[in-house]
């Protein structure tokens, strides 16, 4: 879970517990993850293996979700062009939700937009567009688009979700 962890930017010391399978035969699992930091905020890894194998097959992480924010549009494994919209929802807090991110195939930013609700604060929806240039020239690549929300300490990245998909 290092690599996530450094994703949200959270410290290497966040702890994780599988919630459901991760055994040798299984072909699923879900894991949380918890920040070491205040307020220790938690997501949810899901895994599955790649092309099914549980004979020592890779696992691959197909989302990761958090309470209180969503991605609503795109939906996981869609094909994309820039600029995308991007729609979900989140907590506001003077209407910032957070941000954006395109990620290329190796986590590399490669679009960014602030996300603002559509209320002052509390819970809201939103829609923002994120225009993003991909760095693999010939033809489409693996991406994720990332929804962070800011933690009520403000000091880090507080949640996050997180969807694969395929960037053109």
């Amino acid at each position: 879970m290092a690599t996530d962890a450094k994703l949200l930017n959270w410290p290497g010391d966040s702890q994780t517990m599988v919630v459901s399978g991760g055994g040798s035969s299984d072909e699923n699992a879900v894991v949380t993850v918890k920040n070491s930091s205040p307020p220790g905020d938690i997501i949810r890894v899901s895994l599955a293996r790649l092309e099914r194998n549980t004979n020592k097959g890779i696992w691959e992480v197909v989302s990761v979700t958090a309470n209180g924010i969503s991605i609503t549009s795109p939906q996981s494994r869609d094909i994309l062009a820039s600029p995308l919209n991007v729609m979900g929802t989140g907590n506001a807090f003077e209407g910032v939700i957070g941000t954006v991110d395109v990620l290329d195939h190796a986590y590399t930013p490669i679009g960014h937009a602030q996300v603002t609700g559509a209320t002052g604060n509390g819970a809201t929806s939103f829609s923002t567009k994120v225009s993003y240039t991909t760095t693999f020239k010939g033809g489409k690549q693996d991406g994720i688009v990332v929804l962070y929300a800011a933690n009520n300490a403000g000091s880090t990245t507080g949640v996050a979700v997180m969807m694969k998909e395929l960037l053109g």
